[in-house]
């Protein structure tokens, strides 16, 4: 297993680990996590760094809108998080350290059944688009809507899987010793599809690394069919290239 890229928390990069271990998450909420993480979300006040007209504030309480406000600090977060299966309050949260990762640490530490990390960033996911939508679109998303989506994306992935097994074990027909080979094909999965899948996001810094130059990075993992089982995650950050290797199936 090769190092990890330099100047990445190693807290970061445990947490990226656990999530692209898990099965169950769904790949377009590991492709999020991995932009959190590296704190590639298109934030305001990140936007405002770039453009200076862009508002940094945040839509719906006028604070400034960093990962820490928009997912932990805001009352509209403060609620979701309280009103979800977690039942987290936010402002038990230890604000110290640098970077959103310390608070999503100390949730999944917690070992409840509920907080596990594909819950803790569907949920996140969901505040994500939520905002989007009250930002660019001017909709207010109801509480209940942001659970209720976060619920359904984490359990969806999870239970498609399972029909997938189910399924491929209905459609498996073990051959009678007793019956003369004619050549005849056994029926298969026709919705099964064949062959692994690939998916992949980058991201851009947004502060020079050196005079004249900006990190950029790709985030790639493969899943192989038909157990969708994550085979390898990579990290391509600006020449140098980071492997987590084959983490399962």
């Amino acid at each position: 297993m090769t190092r990890p890229p330099a100047g990445v928390p190693l807290q970061v990069v445990q947490i990226l680990r656990r999530v692209w271990a898990d099965k169950t998450i769904q790949p377009r909420v590991k492709t999020f996590a991995w932009r959190l993480l590296r704190l590639a979300l298109g934030t305001a006040s990140r936007v405002h760094r770039i453009i200076s007209a862009i508002n940094e504030n945040c839509s719906r309480c006028g604070n400034l809108e960093d990962e820490k406000h928009l997912f932990f600090e805001c009352s509209y977060a403060r609620a979701v998080w309280f009103a979800s299966s977690i039942g987290l309050r936010t402002d038990a949260l230890s604000s110290s350290g640098r970077g959103i990762h310390t608070q999503i640490a100390t949730i999944l530490q917690q070992g409840q059944s509920q907080a596990s990390a594909g819950m803790i960033f569907s949920i996140m996911w969901c505040l994500w688009k939520s905002r989007n939508d009250h930002r660019f679109n001017n909709k207010d998303w109801p509480i209940a809507r942001v659970l209720h989506e976060a619920k359904a994306i984490d359990r969806a992935y999870d239970m498609g899987l399972e029909e997938d097994a189910i399924s491929d074990h209905n459609h498996r027909i073990i051959p009678n010793a007793n019956c003369v080979n004619t050549g005849a094909t056994f029926p298969t999965n026709e919705h099964m599809q064949e062959g692994p899948r690939i998916f992949c996001d980058a991201s851009v810094g947004l502060q020079e690394t050196s005079p004249g130059r900006i990190q950029t990075g790709v985030g790639i993992f493969i899943l192989t069919q038909p157990a969708c089982s994550l085979s390898s995650a990579f990290f391509f950050s600006g020449g140098n290239i980071t492997g987590f290797g084959t983490l399962g199936g």
